[in-house]
């Protein structure tokens, strides 16, 4: 196997997860140009590491503030600390992280290349293991890294999916994006100005990607649509991104009911919640949804 020397950024490696009736392990790469307020996984949008502050766990010994040679952390009222990120974003060190000895204090990011994943899969792989999934963040993002662990997986005749949002620069994929078996494509608000509202980008590169990549991968692509009520959940938006898969030839699609699960990861990394009365879609409303997909001969799941 030809060494690797390109590092790829990753925030999680989940194993054993079920998806499609089949168990596979997903590569969480960090790093994303959306800024989704909804967002379940806060820690996949910077680019760089990051502490992270579990406040459960903090003891408030002051250890780290003693330690910390930014001086970027300071003591509220009732002990816990408070860091400056800011500040935060400018140390290499982490002497905070490692003079904890609760360990509340953690770093989200960890730089690995292509041969030390595939020789973590090897030794992780089961009888039953389908595959990898490389997720995000934007994996996309880091393209360099993306085409080795594709080519490497190519090579050992391991399956392996891709989950994008689809805001990357296509040019810098296009040598390889059509190798992956499988690839769930987040499609989130149709209306760009809206999009821009709640993500911070028009929708624009992300459509155009969408058409580009269905042309000769329609049999591949599954749409995942987030639902959130009052944002994105019209009968209106469904029946227009209907007429976009049937018109892309996309026969698949995967509805994510908005959940509330990633809102203490903002607060770990000391970020605020920006959408506190965001409620999921009701039973009746993804049904409803649902049967708009179908009515069209589409595919539609709930996950």
């Amino acid at each position: 196997m030809t060494a690797t020397t390109k590092k790829g950024l990753i925030f999680d490696i989940q194993e054993n997860i079920e998806y499609d009736n089949k168990i596979r392990t997903f590569i969480y790469l960090k790093g994303c140009a959306l800024n989704c307020l909804w967002c379940a996984n806060p820690e996949g949008q910077n680019h760089k590491l990051e502490c992270t502050h579990i406040q459960d766990l903090c003891d408030k010994c002051k250890e780290c503030i003693t330690n910390c040679n930014k001086k970027a952390i300071k003591y509220t009222e009732d002990g816990f600390p408070v860091f400056n990120r800011k500040i935060c974003k400018t140390c290499e060190k982490y002497n905070c992280k490692e003079n904890c000895s609760t360990e509340n204090i953690r770093l989200s990011g960890k730089y690995i290349t292509a041969n030390e994943l595939l020789n973590y899969f090897e030794e992780i792989k089961k009888s039953n293991w389908a595959g990898i999934t490389i997720s995000g963040g934007e994996p996309l993002l880091q393209p360099d890294f993306v085409r080795e662990v594709v080519n490497l997986c190519s090579a050992k005749k391991i399956s392996i999916n891709l989950e994008t949002a689809g805001y990357f620069n296509w040019e810098k994929v296009r040598d390889f994006i059509d190798k992956f078996d499988s690839i769930y494509y987040d499609l989130k608000i149709l209306d760009s100005f809206l999009h821009k509202q709640l993500t911070g980008k028009e929708n624009k590169i992300i459509l155009r990607n969408l058409k580009k990549l269905a042309k000769n991968n329609a049999d591949k692509i599954t749409l995942t649509i987030p639902v959130i009520r009052s944002i994105n959940a019209s009968p209106e938006m469904f029946d227009e991104i209907a007429k976009l898969c049937l018109k892309l030839k996309i026969r698949k699609t995967k509805l994510l009911p908005y959940h509330t699960n990633g809102i203490k990861k903002y607060y770990e990394l000391g970020r605020f919640y920006a959408l506190p009365f965001a409620v999921p879609p009701s039973d009746e409303e993804i049904k409803a949804l649902t049967s708009i997909m179908q009515n069209n001969n589409i595919a539609c799941e709930v996950i």
